[in-house]
């Protein structure tokens, strides 16, 4: 039997046209379906349609649902050990190169686009930008996070020998990542949604970019945090709240209502009894007329 492939190497991008390539990013980096990839290329739903087969026939995307195959997903991950799991994808990484001899200038001028691993490199004047189809899943956030920056290390390092640069050094802040995808997969409340044919896209006051979806690429149904800047820590946040509305039953107002009604009982119980305590704890007055004597108990001399 022939072993089933889980990985996509940069030989097989290579080997893609430029139409390929553009097409199979919109698959396996945006999500895009292929009649929205026909609308964004301004093509016909039936040009679209071929590339895809062309991609099925090369064995890029799985023929019964479309996927990137990629080690880095991995360890074929089931439905159910993924659950509530988040999925980091579709980074994008600027380094500013720290060093750079004639060869660079060279092999960027020969071609300015490289593909390793299933990344897209572009190459700059004085710095690369790095479009990665790689996604990596674990428990949180910040897991996965640790697992992409030990992968992007190591594509570092073997960028530097390619491309005769220095992009790795000690406390040299060149490496900006400025664009990830943080997706709890089966989440309860896009599940929901989707069921419902809902959407949801919340933008950020401060700056108008898109923070808050629910995805539902690959029927994962995703609730995905993706601002450039704090999608990691709302990640964080965001399972966490949406997680406890999934698990308990939200109160209606009629319950909220019966909650503050018991609290204010409860309240006026308790100034009632405290009440009675401060009026037993008050001195009582004494008999100015009734000599001091009699008022001695018999057993005090």
């Amino acid at each position: 039997m022939k072993k089933k492939r889980t990985s996509l190497t940069g030989v097989e991008l290579e080997k893609m046209t430029p139409t390929e390539r553009e097409v199979f990013f919109f698959l396996t980096s945006e999500f895009l379906t292929p009649k929205k990839i026909s609308i964004r290329r301004g093509t016909s739903l039936r040009a679209t349609q071929k590339i895809i087969q062309n991609l099925k026939e090369k064995g890029l995307v799985n023929k019964e649902k479309i996927n990137v195959r990629n080690f880095h997903m991995a360890n074929e991950h089931s439905e159910e050990k993924m659950n509530h799991h988040i999925r980091l994808h579709g980074q994008k990484i600027k380094v500013n190169l720290l060093y750079k001899d004639h060869r660079y200038t060279q092999i960027q001028k020969k071609n300015n686009i490289i593909y390793i691993d299933g990344n897209t490199i572009q190459l700059h004047r004085d710095s690369i930008q790095i479009h990665s189809l790689s996604e990596f899943v674990a428990e949180d956030s910040y897991k996965a996070t640790a697992r992409s920056l030990e992968y992007f290390t190591r594509l570092l390092i073997k960028l530097e020998s390619k491309l005769k640069v220095i992009l790795i050094k000690a406390r040299s802040q060149n490496i900006k990542i400025y664009a990830a995808h943080y997706a709890e997969v089966n989440n309860g409340f896009a599940k929901k949604l989707n069921v419902e044919s809902d959407k949801l896209k919340i933008y950020a006051k401060e700056d108008g970019k898109l923070w808050l979806m629910v995805d539902n690429s690959f029927n994962l149904h995703e609730l995905e945090t993706q601002h450039p800047e704090t999608a990691e820590e709302d990640m964080t946040s965001v399972k966490n709240f949406f997680n406890d509305i999934r698990e308990n039953k939200t109160p209606t107002m009629s319950d909220l209502l019966k909650i503050v009604k018991q609290i204010q009982d409860q309240n006026l119980e308790t100034a009632k009894g405290l009440n009675a305590i401060a009026q037993l704890m008050k001195p009582q007055p004494q008999d100015i007329d009734t000599p001091i004597e009699k008022k001695r108990p018999d057993y005090i001399f």
